[in-house]
């Protein structure tokens, strides 16, 4: 009955599909991204909700048809939680993919309209599973197993949502520690923005920086501000956005903080910065009771061009006296 009920989703939605856009066919790019499921069920001796099963993908393109990644399941057993792929996973919020080509245990390939993927298990030795996968729109996968070998945890049938979370790469070769990529959304999710703080800062050189990618290729980067040891620096809140993505920088110290969010939105095939929304301590009041205001520019900046030591508010005059 669970695979009638799948098979006759999959026929409805690819004919709404089919009318909406007839010569859409996915290539590899599309299926990029972190994608979960999870079931939910009533659990009697607790009278609460628990998670049943809980399942996920990250997928990266490897080539023209070809993609690679890891996945992760949980499935609740009477005995205790079995799980299977890549376990660290499961309890992160945020995903480290820095040893994707060591834990590397799905492969998979484009044909035609659909994704053939393999699956190497982890519960058992031996075990794997191939699967077919067909994308329904930007964010919402149709999943299928098709074979199995040995006692492998994944979802028979399901429908997986994208998830826009933040994923962590570790790159000591180029001196940046605690990076981040954060995939973009919708029409825009070939581009990606990449964001690394140096080991190296200090009075001269600069913090960091945060770099636009295009599957997979760095196409513009800006630096962030030089080092100033009276100013405690944070870059956070790097986010996805319908229109491009955004990303927050708190400066100030210990009693009065400043914050921006830099806004960024694609327009006429390039990303420009559209406006900033401001924080300003209000009067001498230590820990918040902040004034917001947005200021939005009269012409946007392009992201390449946009000097983030220039438009942060009263950055060179924070001082510990103030």
């Amino acid at each position: 009955m669970r695979n009638f009920i799948f098979f006759f989703m999959l026929i409805l939605l690819a004919s709404c599909q089919k009318s909406v856009t007839q010569s859409y066919i996915p290539n590899p790019k599309d299926y990029t991204g972190t994608w979960e499921y999870e079931v939910w069920a009533a659990d009697s001796t607790i009278e609460m909700e628990i998670a049943k099963e809980y399942f996920g993908l990250i997928l990266l393109n490897t080539g023209v048809d070809s993609v690679k990644g890891l996945f992760y399941s949980a499935n609740a057993q009477q005995d205790g939680n079995v799980y299977d792929g890549n376990e660290d996973l499961i309890f992160s919020s945020i995903k480290d993919v820095s040893n994707v080509d060591k834990d590397i245990n799905v492969w998979g390939k484009v044909v035609k309209d659909s994704l053939y993927i393999t699956l190497k298990g982890s519960y058992r030795e031996n075990t794997s599973a191939k699967a077919v996968m067909r994308l329904v729109n930007d964010s919402t996968l149709l999943w299928k197993v098709i074979a199995k070998e040995g006692e492998i945890y994944v979802p028979d049938s399901a429908i997986l949502k994208r998830e826009y979370e933040m994923e962590v790469i570790h790159d000591s070769s180029q001196g940046l520690i605690d990076t981040s990529l954060v995939q973009l959304k919708g029409k825009l999710s070939e581009y990606s923005v990449y964001c690394a703080e140096s080991e190296e800062y200090g009075d001269d050189e600069p913090m960091g920086y945060v770099s636009l990618l295009k599957n997979g290729e760095t196409i513009s980067k800006i630096a962030l501000p030089c080092y100033m040891s009276n100013s405690d620096f944070i870059l956070s809140d790097v986010t996805a956005t319908s229109k491009g993505f955004k990303f927050s920088i708190d400066y100030g110290h210990t009693h009065l903080r400043y914050k921006q969010i830099f806004v960024i939105e694609y327009i006429n095939n390039d990303f420009y910065l559209v406006k900033t929304i401001d924080y300003r301590p209000n009067g001498l009041v230590p820990y918040g009771n902040s004034r917001e205001s947005e200021n939005k520019l009269k012409e946007p900046i392009t992201f390449s061009k946009v000097n983030i030591a220039k438009i942060m508010l009263d950055y060179s005059g924070i001082s510990e006296d103030e």
